[in-house]
């Protein structure tokens, strides 16, 4: 039996046009022919026989180098331009330089920053003030004890003051919300959103995939399948909107599938699900029904 032998990288597989050659070896080759051959001719009767034939091989030697010779898929040519840019165009030392928001923000902080003369150390036995500009090394004081930390007193404690009310009318207060309608909200928008990546599915394939190809189907994402309640499977079912829709396993096959039949119409939308009518009416009963006062109850006062 005969093998042929394929090579791990395709793409340095290239394609021969005559005598296993490719374009451009033939194009070199010949090139490197036209100038050797006619200047061996014309040096033989002025020099030697072997010096015209030494000529004649440096002469055609730039033809086969850039037929045959390649670094990392690159030819001669563009190994030498790399070479020359790195050693005569480009400059010898390229620092690291970055473009980022770090310096503005400097600038900022420098520019709000509260000037601060004196620092406050604090120990555990007491607290000692310095100049700011005075070095300190965090260790212990022989009367105050270990060192705990140190924090900057400002020259105008008001200007601070100032400062952190602003920042602290600045955040927004969070109303508190509903954890539950929170919880209920994303539940939802997981639900739409496996119902609108099934019927796209649908939607994208040209012909039945099923295995014996008489149906479209598109599997369940797995992990939509393993945090839904059978609730939650039985409102993705009312959202697609097919009716010979069903939800099956397949043999020898992992997952669980939205299968329907190849004539099914897939140019529908997801089926929005509708309110359901108990619970506005219900809800409508609350809004409407009259407060109760709180009842009253009979205090029994006892008599001495």
């Amino acid at each position: 039996m005969a093998y042929v032998t394929v090579p791990k990288d395709l793409t340095r597989v290239k394609s021969k046009i005559v005598f296993g050659l490719t374009k451009r070896q033939l194009i070199c080759f010949g090139g490197a022919l036209l100038v050797g051959v006619p200047l061996y001719f014309l040096l033989r009767g002025r020099v030697t026989g072997s010096a015209a034939a030494l000529i004649m091989v440096f002469a055609m030697l730039p033809g086969f180098l850039l037929a045959l010779y390649e670094r990392h898929g690159q030819p001669l040519e563009v190994v030498v331009w790399q070479i020359v840019q790195c050693c005569f165009i480009q400059p010898k030392e390229r620092p690291y330089q970055t473009d980022n928001a770090y310096p503005q923000h400097f600038r900022h902080v420098a520019a709000e920053a509260v000037q601060a003369d004196n620092i406050i150390l604090h120990y555990e036995k007491g607290d000692r003030e310095q100049p700011a500009g005075l070095y300190f090394d965090g260790r212990p004081d022989p009367k105050l004890g270990a060192f705990l930390r140190y924090e900057a007193k400002p020259n105008e404690p008001e200007h601070l003051r100032e400062l952190l009310r602003q920042e602290q009318k600045g955040r927004a207060q969070l109303a508190p919300g509903d954890f539950k309608a929170h919880v209920t909200a994303l539940h939802d928008g997981m639900i739409l959103a496996e119902a609108q990546r099934i019927v796209a599915g649908l939607k994208d394939l040209s012909a039945p995939n099923s295995p014996n190809k008489t149906h479209f189907m598109v599997e369940l994402s797995p992990y939509f399948v393993q945090i839904a309640s059978s609730k939650d499977t039985d409102r993705l079912f009312s959202m697609l909107p097919y009716k010979s829709l069903c939800f099956t396993g397949m043999k020898d096959r992992h997952g669980l599938y939205a299968v329907i039949g190849k004539d099914e119409n897939r140019d529908k939308e997801v089926r929005r699900p509708r309110a359901s009518i108990r619970r506005q009416l219900s809800e409508t009963k609350q809004a409407q029904a009259p407060k109760k006062a709180p009842a009253r109850t009979k205090k029994n006062e006892l008599e001495v």
